[in-house]
């Protein structure tokens, strides 16, 4: 057995045991943390290449006036798309210290808030 095969095997192996852990929290009625993040996720956005957003999406973007975010600097890549899909340019603020990332074990990526602190100043020149 080749490493292609072995790969293989194992991708199907986690599928299997997502699906079974999935149909066990639905039958207890429980979800997780990452569960809630990934339903939000599904319902938010269509596509993410290129990035087009749901009707829902598009209705809360004309709903919230202004979104604040704290800590952004905490945020993984799947809430930064939950972000981006509810807000506008104009409306979202964010505010974080790239030095005070704690939430790696969540998959926090402080280099998404780094990034747009980037741009937005290249923005003001």
């Amino acid at each position: 057995m080749d490493t292609y095969d072995v790969i293989a095997k194992l991708i199907e192996l986690v599928g299997l045991f997502s699906e079974k852990l999935d149909a066990r929290k639905k039958e207890l009625g429980i979800i997780e943390f990452s569960d809630a993040e990934r339903y939000a996720l599904n319902l938010l956005v269509k596509s993410t290449s290129p990035f087009e957003v749901t009707e829902l999406a598009n209705s809360l973007r004309q709903e919230f006036t202004e979104i604040y975010i704290d800590e952004y600097q905490d945020v993984n890549a799947l809430q930064n798309s939950i972000f981006e899909a509810i807000s506008r340019p104009d409306n979202r603020f964010m505010v974080g210290d790239i030095k005070q990332s704690i939430y790696g074990f969540r998959s926090a990526c402080p280099e998404i808030f780094a990034e747009m602190k980037i741009f937005n100043k290249k923005s003001l020149l």
